[in-house]
């Protein structure tokens, strides 16, 4: 495992921060790589974790009760934050797809905000073409990001990144996802190809706990109005009907 920077002071802590990381599944699920086969993401500050190298197997111990540890269980991704080594106090929580297993995808990316004054771990995920969101409330401390702090990257894992200085889901999104040339090709599983409007959704939102999907962005020739994505030249009649109405309704 890494330490996080030598550009950081040895005398500060952060306890807001975000991080976000990109990366193909099927390449994940493919790898070669075996130490860590299902361990994504690590995030440590247990010394203990300074003597492991990418050929180690990584304590069950470090991944449990790190900061933050991403991990494939079968198909759904696990996250443990939160936990206490003390008292034994394991705490972790499934990331939903839409009750999707992530071995269905190709591309995932996360963007989670650690805070520590509020105890939660907030995500914004992306998988091919479906957006969607989880909170996480932990039992203790995840714990601050320092000079010493350790992390563990799966070689198949693509533009890691840390913002400890004023971090923002905006930021981030905007920077490292949306301005990507690989953000247009976030949609190979066709995941918003709703019933009933079939090919005329591109990429769709899912809030966890309701199982209806809502669309965000149309495909091209189609246009978002009253909540639907409809054909261009439909959308194109209805305007110009609109303004034929409008105008014969105006006073002389």
């Amino acid at each position: 495992m890494n330490d996080i920077g030598t550009n950081l002071s040895k005398n500060l802590e952060f306890s807001f921060y975000l991080t976000s990381l990109k990366f193909n599944v099927q390449e994940f699920l493919k790898s070669d790589y075996k130490a860590n086969s299902n361990v994504i993401f690590v995030v440590s500050n247990d010394p203990k974790a300074g003597q492991y190298t990418l050929g180690d197997k990584i304590p069950e111990s470090i991944v449990d009760y790190g900061i933050i540890s991403i991990v494939n269980n079968d198909g759904i991704l696990r996250v443990y934050s939160g936990s206490n080594i003390f008292s034994q106090k394991l705490n972790f929580h499934d990331l939903n797809f839409n009750n999707r297993s992530v071995k269905n995808f190709e591309v995932i990316y996360l963007s989670f905000m650690i805070d520590l004054h509020r105890n939660t771990v907030k995500f914004i995920m992306f998988a091919d073409d479906l957006e969607t969101s989880h909170v996480i409330h932990t039992s203790f401390l995840p714990g601050h990001i320092r000079s010493s702090t350790l992390f563990y990257t799966h070689p198949a894992l693509k533009d890691v990144h840390l913002s400890i200085y004023n971090p923002r889901f905006y930021n981030d999104l905007t920077q490292n996802l949306y301005g990507s040339k690989n953000w247009n090709t976030f949609s190979a599983t066709n995941i918003c190809n709703l019933k009933g409007a079939e090919n005329s959704c591109a990429k769709c939102i899912f809030k966890d706990g309701d199982m209806a999907l809502t669309c965000k962005t149309c495909a091209k020739g189609y246009k978002f109005i009253n909540g639907k994505c409809i054909p261009s030249f439909q959308y194109n009649q209805k305007w110009l009907d609109y303004n034929q109405e409008n105008s014969k309704a105006k006073p002389k």
